[in-house]
């Protein structure tokens, strides 16, 4: 390699190595999500042999097109791309924002499987006492999410109109 190809290289995976702490100090990223945002960003900067803040949409489409038989992966590069250029425009590192001439790419509509009643039914059979039936049951009829019933309180509960009251937000 040549020496400015590796000064430009390690200046990426600076400006990597800040974003992705800046995004842990001010967003409590989780070691899984600093390890998702570090990987993401980093086959982007690794891909670059010019500065991270001259890039140009063609760039970023160039990129992104290798992925497009894989449209999850494809949109995750994408969002993982845009906040890094959303936080450049934001420092003033750069005036225009690439990402902002590049469409969202598409991603199909997944069928969430769910169980049937008497798939419910067994697992609550076979909970092995009162709290994991109704927490089987809680699941089954209302399709919250584990962190929306762990965030339940008492005061939630409504056993009057047999209703509970769920914040998203995990």
């Amino acid at each position: 390699m040549k020496p400015a190809t590796v000064s430009v290289s390690v200046h990426n995976q600076d400006l990597l190595r800040t974003f992705v702490e800046y995004k842990k100090s001010t967003k409590g990223l989780t070691p899984r999500g600093e390890e998702w945002l570090s990987d993401m960003l980093g086959r982007f900067t690794r891909r670059l042999t010019i500065p991270a803040e001259s890039v140009v949409p063609e760039h970023i489409a160039g990129f992104l097109a290798p992925y497009g038989d894989r449209p999850f992966q494809r949109h995750a590069l994408f969002r993982a791309v845009k906040s890094l250029y959303r936080r450049l425009k934001k420092l003033r590192y750069i005036s225009d924002n690439p990402m902002d001439y590049i469409d969202t790419p598409k991603v199909p509509d997944r069928v969430l499987n769910s169980v049937t009643p008497e798939q419910a039914q067994v697992l609550i059979d076979s909970a092995s006492c009162t709290r994991d039936k109704a927490i089987i049951s809680l699941f089954a009829d209302s399709g919250a999410r584990r962190c929306e019933l762990c965030n339940a309180r008492l005061e939630d509960v409504d056993l009057e109109h047999n209703r509970i009251r769920v914040l998203a937000g995990c």
